[in-house]
């Protein structure tokens, strides 16, 4: 009885380490879900971070695409309007001192005319009607016009001629200017 007993005795310490054994693995398992979840949380945290991230670069690319096509939409091609209104001006007429542009093609131009002029009024008016005939022009127009003379002592007119450019800006670059 005296081995039974110590049979029953060590069955039941294996019986009992087995049992504290199964608790601990239930412990960890249950503290590696835990710690899982948490990873897997952070995992999800941070996909959605990048998410958030990856969309405001989408965004921005969007944008800065959508401001470059509307500004390559509004851009004028200046040589080509130079080339267009000197195709338009009357020949030894006048003399263009400089150009102006802006938003909308609204063009101005500071003209002088010609030293050798018999009527410098009728030259102007003959620069009017070459921009109001042209096709590529619109609205034409002298608000005022300034009576000088230049540093030889000769009479001539000043004035700004302005008017909107209508016409295609995009005409081949090798275009020959004709007067």
């Amino acid at each position: 009885m005296k081995n039974l007993s110590k049979m029953f005795f060590l069955g039941l310490a294996v019986m009992g380490l087995m049992i504290i054994y199964t608790v601990y693995v239930l412990l960890q398992n249950s503290a590696l879900s835990a710690e899982l979840k948490d990873v897997d949380a952070e995992y999800k945290a941070q996909a959605n971070l990048l998410l958030q991230y990856e969309n405001k670069k989408i965004l921005e690319a969007v944008s800065a695409k959508e401001v470059l096509n509307r500004l390559t939409s509004d851009e004028v091609k200046w040589s080509n309007v130079i080339r267009s209104i000197r195709q338009t001006l009357p020949n030894d007429l006048v003399e263009i001192l400089s150009y102006s542009g802006s938003v909308g093609n609204e063009i101005s131009l500071n003209v002088k005319t010609k030293v050798n002029s018999e009527n410098a009024y009728i030259d102007v008016a003959k620069l009017i009607a070459a921009f109001a005939k042209s096709s590529d022009f619109e609205d034409a127009f002298v608000p005022s016009i300034s009576s000088g003379v230049d540093q030889e002592g000769n009479d001539v007119l000043t004035f700004l001629l302005n008017t909107k450019f209508v016409g295609s800006d995009d005409l081949p670059i090798n275009t020959g200017i004709t007067r």
